[in-house]
C-alpha cells in the first residue's frame, strides 16, 4: 500500500468503528492534524529550549539514559534523543494527558487493562530528532 492508496481520517474523540476497523486491519492510521500547527510549532520551541539547555550543561545522561547528541548541517551541536522529554517540558507532560491522546488507547486492544502513559519509566517520552541530508 503507497501512500496515495490509504485513507487519511480526520480526528475523532471517540474514534469511530471505521478508524477502529482500518486499524485492525492495516496496523495504522493516518489523521490529519491530530496536533495543530501551532501545537507543531509549540512543540519544536519546546525541543529547541529543552536542547539549549542540555547542550549548555553538557547534560550527558537523564535518569541513566544516555544523551545523543550530533550536529546539524551548520555544524552546531544538537540533541539526536530526547529522553524523558515531559519531565523537562510543561508543554509535553501536558499533552500526555489531553483527552484526546487518551482516545488513542483503544488502540491498544481489548486486553489492555489500565492503559497508562508510561512518561517516567523506561526512556519516558522519547522524541528522536533527525536531519535528512546529504
Amino acid at each position: 500500500m503507497t501512500p496515495a492508496d490509504y485513507k487519511r481520517f480526520e480526528f475523532s474523540n471517540p474514534l469511530t468503528p471505521e478508524q477502529l476497523s482500518f486499524f485492525d486491519r492495516y496496523g495504522f492510521l493516518h489523521f490529519k492534524e491530530f496536533v495543530s500547527p501551532q501545537t507543531v510549532a509549540l512543540f519544536r520551541q519546546e525541543m529547541r529550549s529543552i536542547e539549549e539547555q542540555w547542550v549548555e550543561q553538557n547534560v550527558q545522561k537523564v535518569n541513566g539514559v544516555p544523551i545523543k547528541y550530533g550536529v546539524d548541517i551548520g555544524g552546531r551541536k544538537i540533541v539526536q534523543r530526547f529522553a524523558f522529554s515531559s519531565q523537562y517540558s510543561k508543554v509535553f507532560a501536558d499533552f500526555l494527558r489531553t483527552a484526546d491522546f487518551d482516545a488513542l488507547f483503544p488502540l491498544l486492544g481489548p486486553d489492555a487493562e489500565n492503559p497508562r502513559v508510561g512518561e517516567n519509566e523506561r526512556d519516558g517520552l522519547v522524541i528522536n530528532h533527525y536531519i535528512n541530508t546529504k
